[in-house]
């Protein structure tokens, strides 16, 4: 079963470390997520930007109203996340509680939901007009049966703690 493991800190307590500790953060997310994909759990995963650079879409009256920064106003902020196959939640919260971010903030552990005849079209991509690095993570939410479900090349949208040494042409040679 595919589970979402989503990455909670305070974004405060990451701006106030030292160069010398976020670093050795970034080896530790590295050496887990290279432990990880090598175990074959590793679906996908990528850190996110601060929510100073995010922008809140709703739909009023039929129009798209944008705001600056996130939603809600929490104590902790979505950092990243990793998607993992786990036999069970049990597996699923063991992964989870070795990623490095649960020492300072919290890790939420959830089931996806598996939609049975879900394909590009169904959640707007068409397969000409995808890169492969987005396929990649296409085929990480949604399979389809016969897909191979290789661990996309993490880093290949984001520099970080969690590139991997793979391209999307070795993971997926015949995607154009």
């Amino acid at each position: 079963m595919r589970y979402i493991l989503l990455i909670y800190d305070r974004e405060a307590d990451w701006a106030a470390m030292s160069e010398g500790d976020k670093g050795k953060m970034f080896q530790e997310y590295g050496a887990f997520t290279e432990d990880l994909r090598k175990s074959g759990r590793l679906l996908a995963g990528e850190p996110l930007q601060p929510t100073s650079t995010a922008t809140t879409v709703r739909m009023r009256n039929g129009k798209a109203v944008t705001t600056d920064g996130p939603f809600a106003e929490t104590r902790e902020q979505l950092g990243g996340f990793y998607i993992v196959e786990a036999k069970n939640l049990d597996e699923a919260t063991e992964i989870g509680s070795r990623i490095p971010g649960a020492r300072m903030g919290s890790i939420e552990v959830r089931p996806i939901m598996e939609m049975h005849g879900c394909s590009e079209r169904a959640v707007g991509f068409q397969q000409s007009a995808v890169s492969s690095s987005r396929e990649s993570l296409l085929l990480a939410i949604c399979p389809r049966p016969g897909d191979r479900m290789t661990p996309f090349p993490i880093g290949v949208l984001s520099p970080g703690p969690f590139v991997l040494p793979r391209s999307p042409e070795k993971a997926y040679p015949d995607v154009a």
